[in-house]
């Protein structure tokens, strides 16, 4: 049997900007293993969540186009499927955290009615079921009072409660695969942590495997199992978490990490990479990161690099993979 879940093969994804085809995910290939965690991590702008709504099968056409690749679930090409066939997995083998869950949530309906609407989706149960088994998964979640919060709209409910909601909903029907897109935004750190410890809990309880988007490397270090680094709708560096944050092999990755800041060093001025995320439609030729890296050279900008197998998995898109020490990195 395949230890993989989820394989993503040269996937692209265009979006129309004024009359034109603008890629913004290309040739993006990376693989989910049975109950690990990976982390899809990199700047707002990198193309993070639009993989993630691609694996979905949620990219709006128009304006947007997956134009290209597969992404094998358990084997299957999720792009071959009907969406009649699509729906029937989306919500029960892969399920969504999605950025915000205020813009999630329908404000017209009580919470438990949502999380029970989705176990209606794919189980064959009565109301009264669907009911009490959403009252249940609040309590599982950790929301207090769940009886009484199953009957609350999501305005009258805090971030974080709202957030383990979203959770709930995305839990009620056993899901393979969790994607939990930036699902500690607008938190404060203390509900930060009682969230991502929830969602570690309830993979390990189920069995499931998650796909964690943030651009936060802390959260990272602490929740993933291996991490894939985007840029500008590109994969840069895949490799074990041990690997990213003690050898990491591109110029992106570590100014990643040297954008941390250390409890135990004073410094006046806290690092930044330069420059920004270019827009799609501005792309330069050759390394997309050229123009911020300070190591770039004529090559760089003339030749886009491949991906380079660094060994056990480490994978760099950068010419000098292997070098940067001699480069004084």
């Amino acid at each position: 049997m395949s230890e993989q879940l989820v394989e993503v093969k040269d996937l692209k994804v265009t979006y129309y900007q004024n009359g034109v085809e603008t890629p913004v995910v290309r040739n993006v290939s990376f693989e989910i293993k049975k109950n690990e965690t990976l982390g899809l991590v990199g700047e707002s702008g990198s193309g993070k969540s639009v993989t993630s709504k691609a694996i979905m099968r949620l990219i709006a056409e128009p304006p947007g186009k997956i134009a290209n690749g597969e992404i094998l679930f358990e084997g299957k090409n999720l792009l071959k499927m009907k969406e009649k066939q699509m729906q029937k997995v989306r919500g029960k083998d892969i399920a969504m955290i999605f950025q915000e869950p205020m813009t999630s949530l329908n404000p017209l309906y009580t919470c438990g009615s949502q999380i029970a609407e989705a176990i209606l989706l794919h189980n064959k149960c009565s109301k009264q079921e669907a009911w009490e088994r959403a009252v249940e998964i609040l309590k599982m979640v950790g929301v207090p009072s769940p009886e009484k919060r199953a009957q609350s709209y999501p305005h009258e409910l805090s971030g974080g409660m709202r957030q383990r909601v979203m959770i709930a909903i995305a839990l009620s029907c056993n899901p393979r695969l969790l994607i939990a897109d930036e699902p500690t935004t607008a938190l404060d750190p203390t509900i930060q942590a009682q969230i991502l410890k929830l969602i570690h809990d309830m993979q390990k309880e189920k069995d499931m495997s998650v796909l964690l988007i943030t651009h936060d490397m802390g959260i990272v270090a602490e929740n993933c199992d291996r991490v894939a680094v985007m840029y500008a709708g590109q994969i840069l560096e895949i490799a074990d978490v041990k690997t990213i944050f003690g050898n990491p092999a591109h110029p992106y990755t570590i100014g990643l990490l040297k954008a941390i800041p250390k409890l135990d060093e004073k410094v006046d001025r806290l690092y930044n990479i330069r420059g920004m995320v270019p827009r799609f439609n501005e792309l330069p030729n050759g390394c997309t990161f050229g123009p911020r890296c300070d190591f770039c050279d004529k090559k760089c900008e003339e030749e886009a690099p491949q991906l380079v197998n660094m060994g056990d998995g480490h994978l760099v898109r950068c010419h000098y993979a292997g070098y940067l020490p001699e480069r004084g990195i």
